[in-house]
């Protein structure tokens, strides 16, 4: 362990067990740290260490942890995780990119934040790669066994089998972010608010840009009597379509732009429009009022209903079911219960359970399963026999993720393969950090430049896998960036080098 992280460990007690928070700031961890404070403060009391690991950023919520009196909270990059070798526990986001760099003993947990996946297996298919356990926000370990033998072969489907945990176990846990809300849900009914609150475009949902104006115009045009809240993602509030709609609709008394506390939000809300954020179904969660999720990508159209709300794929919809909603619609508590276990004290049963974690122990409620390999499988023997894995999520922004980490494992094998260094410049390109795509591209080139240039090209067995993804995302970056990756380039770069074999 390096001198870096010694902070870390002087001030803990050899003697008893570590447990890490490492939730990384994609959204703001203020919430979910109040879900997580039972833990938390109760932790030192059972004889657990916790310490939170993070990076500098607004989002990190560790004002909030240092308000409530909680001082272990270090910087701790994610790449350093594996020099943490004390820590007995990792507590993490399934979609972490760190997956793989964790100490060899320690154990993995990740919290599954999705609340709309229909049966676990789509949460081991996606997520299953690198955890020990996985605490899912819903379901029972009934539910779970129904699906034994296709949860068992799901996650290989995704990633080859080498780089999966032996076993697995499926913990039918709860969520502690809606719990803080849960918790301290207290209805504000001075006034009338509906609010339309929105995913970023990185989830490839692109209501905002496309409906946004649309939806708020309709709004202030149909309930004159209510307040419209707009509550953007904080991703997106420099987005130019947020600052075009805060500008359009400014000069309305009744439409004000929400970057406050969510909880005041939802107190305060009596309807919610949305995308597919996750927002939606935590509002209804909490109120048992329907939401109204706005998915006009399909080209049938219709209204229908959906457990926690109503999905429709055509404005015209909105607003009957807007009025149809505000005449007293709720969900029932059945419906509710469905969705969440543990609803309003996760942190105390991830508390309460985990030593079954640390120790090792069976847990009669928890579903334990083993990663077993699936049709499609095949040795991997030379870097290219990555490729399949890596294709299956070149084309979905939100998950481009999973792909870099298969690309990394894969760089474990094959150090001084172009292909796999020309794939991971690609995806670096694809996410915008075209410094490093521009230095992978170098290594690879250094290596070999004709199987980089096939490799850029990212023609394989004949098939052209992203030409039009990469076409479309080249006319958004800067010139040079241009240069660099555009399909003349890499065909005249292609003909060069065949032409100087053919004529050494």
């Amino acid at each position: 362990m390096g001198e870096e992280h010694s902070e870390i460990r002087s001030g803990l007690d050899d003697n008893k067990k570590v447990i890490a928070l490492a939730l990384n700031p994609r959204k703001d961890l203020t919430t979910f740290y109040k879900g997580l404070l039972p833990f938390l403060k109760r932790a030192p009391e059972m004889g657990y260490q916790i310490i939170v690991l993070t990076i500098d950023s607004p989002l990190n919520g560790t004002s909030y942890l240092q308000e409530e009196g909680f001082d272990n909270i270090f910087l701790c990059s994610p790449e350093d995780y594996k020099e943490l070798d004390f820590v007995d526990c990792f507590i993490v986001w399934d979609y972490s990119p760190e997956s793989w760099n964790f100490p060899e003993h320690s154990k993995i947990v990740t919290l599954v934040h999705y609340l709309s996946f229909h049966s676990p297996v789509e949460i081991v298919y996606a997520y299953g790669y690198g955890a020990d356990y996985s605490f899912l926000i819903r379901g029972s370990r009934k539910e779970y066994a129904k699906n034994s033998r296709i949860i068992e072969i799901a996650a290989s489907y995704t990633y080859p089998l080498k780089m999966l945990k032996k076993r697995g176990c499926l913990i039918p846990g709860g969520y502690p972010e809606i719990d803080a809300i849960v918790n301290d849900y207290h209805p504000v009914r001075d006034k009338k608010y509906i609010t339309f609150c929105t995913t970023t475009d990185i989830n490839n949902d692109r209501l905002l840009p496309d409906y946004g104006e649309k939806i708020i115009s309709r709004l202030l045009e149909s309930f004159p009597e209510h307040i419209i809240i707009f509550r953007p993602t904080p991703l997106d509030r420099e987005r130019e379509c947020v600052k075009s709609i805060e500008k359009k609709f400014g000069v309305f008394s009744n439409f004000h732009v929400d970057r406050g506390d969510l909880q005041e939000t939802i107190n305060k809300t009596q309807i919610l429009v949305s995308d597919s954020s996750g927002l939606k179904n935590v509002f209804t969660i909490v109120t048992s009022i329907p939401h109204i999720y706005c998915d006009f990508s399909s080209e049938k159209k219709y209204a229908e209903k959906e457990p926690l709300g109503y999905k429709i794929t055509d404005i015209e919809y909105l607003i009957p079911l807007v009025k149809q909603i505000l005449r007293g619609e709720t969900v029932s508590k059945e419906v509710i219960a469905s969705c969440q276990v543990n609803l309003g004290c996760s942190a105390h049963y991830l508390l309460d359970t985990i030593s079954y974690i640390l120790e090792d122990t069976h847990h009669p409620d928890w579903f334990y399963y083993e990663n077993k390999k699936g049709w499609g499988q095949r040795a991997i023997n030379v870097p290219k026999d990555y490729f399949p894995y890596i294709q299956k999520n070149i084309g979905t922004m939100s998950q481009r993720s999973s792909s870099l980490k298969i690309i990394d494992f894969a760089l474990q094998d094959f150090p001084h393969s172009a292909f796999l260094l020309g794939m991971k410049a690609k995806f670096h390109f694809y996410l915008g950090e075209f410094e490093t795509a521009r230095m992978y591209l170098a290594q690879a080139n250094a290596i070999d430049p004709f199987e980089t240039a096939q490799t850029m090209n990212v023609q394989l067995d004949g098939k052209e896998v992203v030409k039009q993804g990469l076409i479309n995302s080249i006319s958004r970056f800067p010139g040079e960036v241009k240069n660099i990756f555009s399909l003349r380039y890499v065909r005249r770069l292609l003909l060069q080098i065949r032409l100087k074999k053919e004529n050494p």
